[in-house]
């Protein structure tokens, strides 16, 4: 390290070194890397932070692999990064700034510029990770754009690389419902297509210690940490997973593997993550991802330049283009596939207890066929169970017809399992145009960002006859599956195949579930987000159109606090067991008119329900009621339309929601009267909750709401 002047040491007080000024009388200046090295890094506090990456926030599939194939799924250990590749072009880059006339005291003046930001924060109470984005922006990465100030230094700057000024740190932030995270990104901002070439993730000392940035570096040198089928980091040595301890190894591996997506998905060659306190730099280099040491505060020497902050960042922001892009062959075009034509369609259930009876066999003590443990089934044996919508129509229909479907018995109250729920019959993808970025956006929050594993298999149809309860029950997992949800996402794991001769309770339960793609959204509701489906290609197709309403239970408060601010990211008004209370009195509403004919509001094929990273996820599926029925309404139109509220009445159901969006066409036919069906039923009254007089007069006033919209539209 360079010798500190009597300035720098008068300085002690706080720790941090002071630059000399630039004066017509100074000129003697430290050189551009001394001056890099020399940087004394502020301190924050941390205490208040609270927030971490939890394993359901972090991006990643199985479908990532599919996609990108060729990207590198090996962490290792390596310096060579911030050793090597980088200080050659630090030091380039140096040396021709230096060329600039008085270009050492250019350099010194925004240094200290640096400095003197420094002394302003240093010491400044961190309140959740995006601050350590404000202060990291404003202390290390404002450095290299400032010398665009000078133009005879920019002007050196573009002779070395003419599309250097398009280089700008980007900060996006992201949402999952109650968790925030900051990222800075580095990109080459060209006017049509900007590209990215480092990512900083930032994690505070307080949610990312030291101590599991020291594991990950150890974990990296065994060789041995790799990505698996699922997308997941995997510490795989278990000598070495045991010596960690399962905390250390859980935090290891969920902190690889979202830097390990957050890579592909930016498409980046270098990324950072850091504490402030500590850092990490990961490059990719011969087909691996190199980790390197953790780069403390303050531990740059003129021989290591890279190994602080200050340098690093300036070293990346001016380092040549062959060194950061990504190479293009480390990465697929290909779409990321959701769909399942690459598994089976075939499910395998290995039972617990005893075995459940054949098809068309009865026994009072056999415990229901879907009790187990669940596997895509690559085997030889053919489904001795299909469940396809058909099937279940001719089973509600003619029970004794079709004996591939067994409902469940026992009621449940406030809590189930979601074997309870009855048969896993249905296996839900989302289309291919559903990437994480798409999820994000407004109308899909609440349905599918929170709860993304997907695809997932869902339970059901849940028979009335067992919800008791008024609301839906709280999901949880059976023993059976409690830690096989835990361990993995097991939708991908090859299932055991079927031996003969072993005992007859190890012979799985082959079943084929109906595989439905959730394609683009119809509504966004106060309760429910509305998709139209469309049949896999491996899978049996629909009996007629169909859609499905999902909804996640965690998108809603516990508890409704009317003080509290409206907050986007949740639905407003509702708390979650209000909102369980009007699913299950919509289903139970829709399934009662439903009986009636003709029809007043679509079809339903029934409620579904899953757990998806322990979140409870439910869909409704009912018949596509077609489109709204926009300007005015014929005569006929008209005259259906106070039938169908007539008819809704005569039956003790008020609607409670008179609007024209909840009036659509259903079926080819969209100029027929009676292809009007009436939906949304999730405020619906019932008579039996009326006195006579207040019934007659609700009725009177729905129908006058229903006459002023047929009126004004």
């Amino acid at each position: 390290m360079i010798t500190q002047s009597k300035a720098d040491a008068d300085n002690g007080i706080t720790g941090l070194p002071t630059i000399p000024v630039p004066t017509e009388s100074t000129t003697q200046f430290p050189s551009i890397i001394e001056q890099l090295v020399n940087f004394r890094d502020p301190h924050f506090k941390i205490d208040d932070i609270t927030n971490q990456c939890l394993w359901i926030d972090v991006e990643t599939s199985g479908s990532l692999i599919q996609a990108n194939p060729r990207f590198p799924r090996t962490f290792v250990h390596s310096n060579n990064f911030i050793d090597h590749i980088l200080p050659q072009s630090l030091r380039r880059v140096c040396h021709e700034l230096e060329q600039v006339p008085d270009a050492l005291g250019k350099f010194a003046f925004q240094m200290n510029s640096q400095v003197k930001q420094v002394k302003r924060v240093d010491g400044s109470q961190l309140y959740r990770d995006g601050d350590l984005e404000t202060h990291l922006r404003q202390v290390y990465l404002r450095l290299f754009p400032s010398l665009s100030f000078h133009s005879d230094l920019e002007d050196a700057l573009l002779k070395m690389n003419p599309k250097i000024a398009q280089r700008q740190w980007k900060t996006t932030t992201q949402r999952f419902v109650d968790n925030e995270y900051s990222r800075l990104i580095f990109r080459d901002d060209c006017l049509n297509t900007p590209v990215n070439r480092a990512i900083i993730e930032l994690r505070s000392e307080k949610t990312a210690p030291s101590v599991v940035f020291k594991a990950i570096v150890r974990a990296a040198r065994t060789g041995a940490v790799k990505v698996d089928e699922n997308g997941r980091a995997i510490v795989t040595r278990r000598v070495f997973r045991k010596i960690l301890g399962v905390k250390k190894v859980d935090s290891v591996q969920r902190l690889l593997t979202h830097m390990w997506c957050q890579m592909l998905h930016n498409r980046v060659r270098v990324a950072l993550i850091t504490s402030h306190e500590s850092t990490l730099v990961m490059y990719i280099d011969n087909g691996r991802i190199e980790v390197s040491d953790i780069i403390r505060l303050n531990g740059a020497t003129i021989a290591s330049p890279c190994r602080a902050l200050q340098p690093l960042c300036f070293a990346i922001c001016s380092a040549e283009q062959d060194t950061i892009i990504l190479p293009s062959q480390l990465l697929s075009d290909a779409a990321t596939k959701t769909e399942v034509e690459s598994m089976s369609v075939n499910w395998a259930c290995y039972p617990k207890g005893n075995l459940p009876p054949a098809p068309g066999q009865s026994s009072n003590s056999a415990i229901p066929w879907w009790y187990g443990t669940y596997q895509n089934y690559i085997g030889r044996e053919a489904p001795t169970r299909t469940l396809s919508f058909s099937s279940l129509l001719t089973a509600r229909s003619s029970p004794s017809s079709h004996t591939h479907w067994d409902f469940p018995l026992c009621s449940v109250q406030d809590e189930a399992s979601v074997q309870q729920l009855g048969p896993p019959s249905l296996f839900v993808c989302l289309s291919t145009e559903y990437t994480f970025e798409k999820v994000r956006e407004e109308e899909y929050w609440h349905s599918l960002l929170r709860a993304r594993r997907w695809p997932a298999l869902f339970h059901g149809p849940v028979s009335l006859t067992v919800l008791q309860a008024d609301t839906l029950p709280l999901l949880r997992h059976d023993d059976a599956n409690r830690k096989a949800s835990r361990r993995k996402n097991g939708l991908n794991i090859k299932a055991k195949t079927f031996i003969p001769g072993k005992h007859v309770r190890d012979r799985p339960v082959v079943f084929q579930p109906q595989v439905v793609n959730l394609e683009n959204v119809v509504s966004v509701g106060a309760v429910w987000d509305v998709f139209r489906l469309t049949p896999a290609n491996v899978s049996f197709p629909f009996p007629f159109p169909l859609v499905g309403k999902v909804i996640t239970i965690e998108c809603f408060e516990k508890e409704i606090d009317p003080e509290s601010d409206y907050d986007d990211w949740r639905r407003g008004g509702l708390s979650q067991d209000q909102v369980r209370q009007k699913v299950k009195h919509e289903y139970r509403t829709l399934m009662d008119i439903g009986r009636h004919n003709p029809p007043i509001a679509p079809q339903i094929l029934g409620l579904w329900g899953s757990l998806q990273r322990e979140y409870q996820v439910w869909m409704l599926i009912m018949e596509d009621a077609g489109e709204s029925v926009e300007g005015k309404m014929s005569d006929g139109d008209a005259a259906e339309v106070f039938t169908l509220y007539d008819r809704l009445h005569s039956l003790g159901y008020l609607h409670g929601d008179v609007a024209r969006r909840h009036i659509r066409r259903h079926g080819e036919s969209m100029s027929e009267p009676s292809a009007i069906r009436l939906i949304d039923f999730d405020r619906a009254l019932l008579r039996s909750e009326m006195s006579d007089e207040e019934w007659t007069e609700a009725t009177k006033a729905e129908i006058e709401l229903v006459k002023d919209m047929i009126r004004h539209g």
